[in-house]
């Protein structure tokens, strides 16, 4: 039997491992709330407050649940249910903008001959937790499919599709406004015959209409794939998209009053395969793109057979008017010696084989996060994860992997400030769980909390961190960015399965936990857990 497969045999049939003992950040104080009765959710949302307070939206079926919290009292002060969504209701998002919060949900009008779809919203009081009335934004013409899911080879042509919302809502950077974009259900199943036909209706940050057009797309699917979309302060909605003939990347412009969009080619590299394109608008009022690019693509075997692994070689970076004008592009290659940071010694060989050839790389790094700051700076975060068929125990299992992080600074010029990879290594059977990674930001610097193996607190960067199983305990772990200078460092902020509660002679366990459930606060971080006996409780985490 081989080492993998022995290892994977105890990573996933033991109940139980003894962690090792980490010594805690004392830069971190560790509070837990009063208990209160659980809430049971598919999703479960949480929103800071200016006062001191949260509130957590929690969406079961056609049912809603609005709770504020108080941070300072560490109690849960209302809560509030209802029922009277309409039939067939799925919540597509919850909205935190200018200081409102939306709650967005879509209704399927099963009876209608066109078999359409209505959007609306019901903004929440936030000084009362509850709803105000329902207020409807526009309903489609036709029947409307999911948004293709944006990981993977999505841009070339290797869709996936996933149980993602229907409408994708996004802001502008200053949240001036807001875009609701939806793709219709093709007519007919050839790609070669059909140009898709998307929804785009911009409001403002009161959800006040500025304009919408369904319009139909100027190439057919075969030849084009859709990168990236967003809405500028001005409502200008745009797209960027990759002809598939031509090898070329492209810009679509759709403004109030047009029903067809502006065609920009764009001249940057063609030589490069994408796994996914973010666009946001900088402080000049240009477009800033960056992507994670491959240069091939590699065939990995694995126990239930062959797939295909994106080897990313970098990150791609340009800034282009609105007329397609590119006024800057770099390509951020990855270092050797940044490859073959905190893998084995058998990875660090193949990486410098495959550098003679031009094709070392980090397998599957997906972008989570490209945001601009005030001077014009952009930070860019990403993970490797991948899910892969794999020998668990006796049997062939899906296994989700999520590893390092790479946090990087671009300047306003679009040149590289600093690049660090961030390591870690967590598996599971169950899809995401308590895995991945939470982004925070801090005073000049960037927080990213993760659970991870107390036995990491130490790793040189010629070692492999021991791998954390999803759902076994493990320590809430925060790395902390300098914005400046991308100097890290790391600190064990509290072990989930050993968490101090007064109410309790023991400490207690932290179940059904996710990294999307942390929050930032006025005076440091707070998280819901739950803690069996069906209550769940709150952790503030203070930054001392």
């Amino acid at each position: 039997m081989s080492n993998k497969i022995l290892f994977l045999s105890f990573l996933f049939l033991i109940p139980s491992f003894i962690m090792a003992q980490s010594k805690l950040s004392k830069d971190f104080k560790v509070t837990p709330s009063t208990p209160y009765p659980v809430t049971d959710a598919g999703s479960k949302l949480y929103f800071a407050l200016e006062d001191g307070k949260t509130i957590s939206v929690k969406t079961r079926g056609e049912m809603a649940t609005i709770q504020r919290f108080d941070t300072r009292t560490m109690k849960e002060i209302s809560r509030k249910e209802y029922k009277d969504l309409p039939k067939y209701a799925k919540v597509q998002k919850v909205l935190q903008i200018r200081g409102k919060l939306f709650y967005i949900y879509e209704a399927y009008n099963k009876k209608s001959k066109e078999k359409s779809f209505t959007l609306y919203i019901r903004e929440i009081d936030t000084n009362s937790g509850t709803f105000k009335p329902e207020k409807k934004l526009f309903t489609t013409s036709g029947p409307v499919t999911g948004q293709p899911f944006s990981w993977g080879l999505s841009g070339w042509g290797l869709l996936g599709w996933s149980g993602a919302p229907k409408f994708d809502i996004s802001t502008s950077f200053d949240d001036s406004k807001i875009l609701v974009r939806f793709r219709y259900k093709p007519t007919t199943k050839s790609d070669a015959k059909s140009n898709d036909k998307i929804g785009f209706y911009v409001y403002d940050q009161d959800f006040q209409k500025v304009w919408g057009e369904d319009v139909r797309m100027p190439y057919t699917e075969k030849d084009m794939n859709n990168l990236a979309y967003m809405v500028k302060s001005n409502g200008t909605a745009t797209m960027l998209i990759y002809k598939t003939e031509s090898k070329s990347l492209e810009l679509l412009t759709l403004k109030e009053g047009g029903d067809k969009m502006s065609v920009h080619k764009l001249d940057i590299k063609r030589d490069l395969l994408f796994a996914k394109f973010d666009l946001r608008e900088d402080v000049n009022g240009n477009i800033a793109a960056a992507g994670f690019y491959a240069n091939g693509i590699d065939f990995k075997w694995s126990w239930g057979g062959g797939s295909t692994s994106f080897n990313c070689n970098g990150l791609y970076s340009f800034t282009t008017t609105d007329k397609g004008e590119i006024l800057s592009s770099y390509d951020h290659e990855f270092p050797l010696e940044f490859i073959q940071q905190y893998v084995n010694k058998r990875e660090r060989n193949k990486a410098e084989k495959r550098e003679k050839k031009g094709k070392a790389g980090m397998e599957e790094v997906k972008m989570t996060e490209f945001f601009t700051q005030e001077d014009g700076s952009s930070i860019i975060l990403a993970e490797q994860w991948y899910v892969r068929k794999e020998l668990v125990g006796t049997n062939t299992q899906n296994v989700w992997h999520y590893r390092h992080m790479i946090a990087m600074k671009i300047d306003a010029d679009g040149k590289l400030v600093w690049m660090k990879k961030l390591p870690k290594n967590q598996a599971g059977l169950s899809g995401q769980g308590q895995m991945s990674f939470k982004y925070v930001p801090g005073d000049g610097c960037h927080y990213l909390l993760y659970v991870g193996n107390p036995k990491n607190a130490d790793l040189p960067i010629d070692e492999v961190p021991a791998a954390h199983k999803n759902g076994l305990g493990g320590f809430l772990t925060a790395y902390k960015v300098d914005d400046e200078t991308g100097d890290m460092t790391k600190s064990a902020i509290v072990n989930m399965r050993e968490i101090p509660y007064a109410g309790n002679k023991k400490p207690i366990t932290a179940y059904q936990f996710s990294t999307g459930r942390i929050l930032e606060t006025e005076s440091g971080l707070i998280f819901e857990t739950y803690k069996k006996g069906k209550e769940d409780i709150m952790i503030h985490v203070d930054f001392e």
